[in-house]
């Protein structure tokens, strides 16, 4: 079965430029009773993994209480928890979770490879010591983590950069995706500082990704279309995990002979800058 992915709050200790939701003002946040019901109703007996995302869901008072809710009644299911792993900067904290480091999958992120850049897209001081040493903590504890590095405007020149820094100081970290940002909430208000073409970054997440791939990192590229991406590339290019409703391709796809394969483009994006920058494939390379 495929995971199942509850989103219980849009509360944030970061305020990132580019987020999909309005952040601070959203004030979306399911109760303890709200976040267990969803999940008996909605989530199968046999999902692989139940997928806590916010918001930042690290900095409830009950995560603690949730995990070991699902643990207890998912004893077979992997537990995501979407973070942005400053709470974990905390050794006394993030050692409430060590009992569950065997079933909890952390998906956490960095936008660059040093203080003031990340801070800047978080836009609160400090939050890139905090992440950074969150992650030294998960990482040198045997959790399960996930790197995402979500690309726009203000750091895709830096990526191969970030890319090294990841190998050279998590080089035990699971997997790796890359993708341009989804065009919602904040982005849309900061439309000028984070919106660039995906034709202008994709040879800087090429460039990382060849650095991820040498340094022994399972990367991959995600809702960026084939098309767009070198040839020896193309085999890292993988579909995005969300609701295909968000996905978009161009009429000229259709007669695209990879179509199949192709992951598309997040739909945000094709409502503002539709399809032409896409080259579709007429016969087999």
């Amino acid at each position: 079965m495929p995971r199942y992915l509850i989103n219980i709050t849009h509360l944030c200790n970061n305020r990132c430029v580019m987020c999909n939701f309005d952040i601070p003002h959203s004030r979306y946040n399911l109760t303890y009773e709200q976040v267990i019901e969803r999940i008996k109703e909605e989530a199968a007996p046999d999902v692989d993994e139940i997928c806590l995302t916010g918001g930042e869901p690290a900095i409830r008072q009950d995560i603690r209480d949730i995990i070991h809710w699902v643990d207890k009644h998912y004893p077979k299911a992997k537990i995501g928890l979407a973070t942005n792993a400053r709470v974990f900067y905390y050794e006394r904290y993030f050692r409430m979770f060590l009992p569950y480091r065997k079933k909890l999958m952390i998906s956490t992120e960095l936008h660059a490879d040093n203080e003031a850049l990340h801070d800047s897209i978080t836009t609160v001081d400090g939050s890139f010591r905090q992440a950074y040493r969150g992650i030294c903590n998960l990482h040198d504890n045997g959790f399960r983590i996930k790197l995402n590095i979500v690309v726009h405007k203000m750091n895709y020149s830096h990526i191969p950069k970030l890319a090294e820094f990841i190998v050279r100081e998590f080089s035990g970290v699971r997997k790796l995706i890359m993708y341009p940002i989804d065009i919602y909430g904040n982005a849309v208000k900061n439309a000028e500082r984070v919106l660039v073409k995906n034709s202008k970054i994709v040879k800087k997440m090429e460039q990382a990704l060849r650095i991820l791939l040498d340094g022994g990192i399972d990367a991959s590229i995600i809702h960026t279309p084939l098309c767009m991406v070198s040839g020896k590339y193309r085999p890292y290019v993988l579909a995005g995990t969300t609701d295909p409703g968000r996905i978009s391709f161009d009429t000229k796809c259709l007669a695209c002979i990879k179509k199949g394969f192709c992951p598309g483009m997040w739909g945000s994006y094709y409502e503002r800058y539709g399809g032409e920058e896409l080259t579709p494939f007429r016969e087999k390379e």
